[in-house]
């Protein structure tokens, strides 16, 4: 179960930084799974300063990892496009 490690940062107790996400990435690509790399940092960086912008928020800061996947506020047509959103229930 080591190997999958590298997807603790899906549990949002942090802000995710570039060099975390970057490891999942490394190991789904070596698992043969494509990823569209431009897309995927652009979702980052949105999900990054939409987290950045609630960081204070105790309410979600409290919520079990998948509740506050579920409960992220960002508008539905851009969760509708979202591939990136898609790896945490790639893998269950």
């Amino acid at each position: 179960m080591e190997e999958f490690y590298c997807f603790v940062w899906l549990a949002l107790n942090d802000i995710p930084q570039l060099s975390t996400v970057k490891l999942p990435l490394k190991f789904l690509i070596s698992n043969g799974v494509s990823i569209y790399d431009v897309k995927c940092f652009d979702r980052f960086i949105k999900l990054k300063k939409f987290l950045e912008g609630r960081n204070d928020n105790e309410e979600l800061c409290n919520l079990l990892p998948h509740l506050k996947w579920v409960n992220l506020k960002i508008p539905h047509r851009w969760i509708a496009t979202q591939n990136f959103l898609k790896l945490p229930s790639s893998f269950s």
